[in-house]
């Protein structure tokens, strides 16, 4: 593997490492569509619970147990195996 691809991989993992950082933290960007929507969906029925005078625990479990974690996390490890 030449050293323009390595370079170009360790640019590939650092935004990676970014992007899972960042989700970590809660921020919406990182996510793809699918995960957006989720998130939305969640956000949405524990504000309707909350609302009528219920808890929205499962609501916020939901939005904790986002897909997008495994999805970089994996992609992370894919990309060092790569390297």
């Amino acid at each position: 593997m030449g050293n323009a691809d390595i370079r170009r991989l360790d640019r590939v993992i650092q935004a990676t490492t970014k992007k899972l950082e960042a989700g970590r933290r809660g921020e919406w960007w990182p996510l793809n569509g699918h995960e957006r929507r989720a998130m939305a969906r969640a956000l949405a029925g524990g504000a309707y619970k909350v609302a009528r005078g219920r808890s929205a625990d499962r609501a916020e479990e939901r939005m904790d147990s986002s897909s997008a974690g495994m999805r970089l996390n994996s992609e992370l490890t894919a990309l060092h195996g790569e390297r």
